[in-house]
């Protein structure tokens, strides 16, 4: 038998209104974090349709620009949740959830601090102890690479004498 009986599901025909109500849950959608494709998906409109009204509009373009900043703060709040707080994951044994176990996530913090504060990405550890560690590194790195240029000509020097 064929997929729905044979019918196909019904689909709005023509354009759908984009409407106070549609426009409004448009709104809505973006304030809480979703994407613009994402919410011209679920009123249904067309992209093209969208962008139109958009570029016609300016009212209406403030107001977009206003839900985005909120849905960015809304997505930020999330993301240092998730940092700080952590989530919950299940722990499964034989198929079957066991506990939990909270689960933090450092890089979201990082890149949540990096994109509200750009200096704390340019941030560099400088002190006394951040000194001694360098140069104990620079050190070690001195000394692997003189290892590495010996074993070079010694390798030079069996080569040659195997070829002559």
């Amino acid at each position: 038998m064929a997929p729905y009986g044979g019918r196909r599901p019904h689909r709005p025909r023509g354009r759908v209104p984009f409407n106070k109500k549609s426009r409004k849950k448009f709104l809505n959608l973006l304030a809480q974090g979703w994407s613009e494709s994402y919410s011209c998906r679920q009123i249904p409109i067309s992209w093209q349709r969208y962008k139109t009204y958009k570029k016609e509009t300016p009212a209406w373009q403030a107001k977009i620009e206003e839900a985005i900043e909120l849905g960015t703060k809304e997505l930020e709040d999330q993301v240092t949740r998730r940092g700080s707080k952590g989530v919950l994951e299940p722990i499964v044994s034989a198929g079957k959830i066991v506990t939990y176990k909270r689960v933090y996530s450092d890089s979201l913090l990082k890149l949540a601090v990096t994109a509200r504060s750009p200096t704390y990405a340019s941030f560099k550890p400088t002190g006394p102890d951040t000194e001694l560690a360098l140069a104990g590194a620079a050190e070690t790195l001195l000394s692997r690479l003189t290892n590495l240029f010996e074993f070079a000509a010694k390798a030079d020097k069996a080569a040659a004498g195997e070829e002559g």
